[in-house]
């Protein structure tokens, strides 16, 4: 499912495909212990097997397609992991205090 991308002359900006996995993996599985307070720093790794990656692109879907949530990863032309970004309709119901 390829509902949204966009190229700049460095980055993609797209929905996860099962075919990310390896690329995915590497970029979390590289990350340093957390360096401020919205860092979560370094993951465990282990639950993280491929047909895990499968379920969780499937459940980004599932929320793209409630309109509820979208989660775009951010890949290197090179194909490398870079960051994701996500976008939720429920964080911005929610009333402010």
């Amino acid at each position: 499912m390829e509902k949204f991308k966009i190229e700049t002359d460095r980055l993609v900006i797209r929905t996860l495909v099962a075919e990310d996995y390896e690329a995915w993996y590497q970029g979390f599985e590289g990350r340093k212990v957390s360096q401020h307070a919205f860092d979560d720093g370094q993951l465990d790794m282990s639950v993280c097997d491929l047909k895990w990656f499968q379920q969780l692109v499937t459940r980004h879907q599932e929320l793209w397609e409630k309109d509820d949530t979208y989660i775009f990863a951010i890949f290197d032309k090179k194909g490398q992991w870079v960051d994701q970004d996500i976008y939720s309709r429920n964080l911005h119901e929610q009333p402010l205090d």
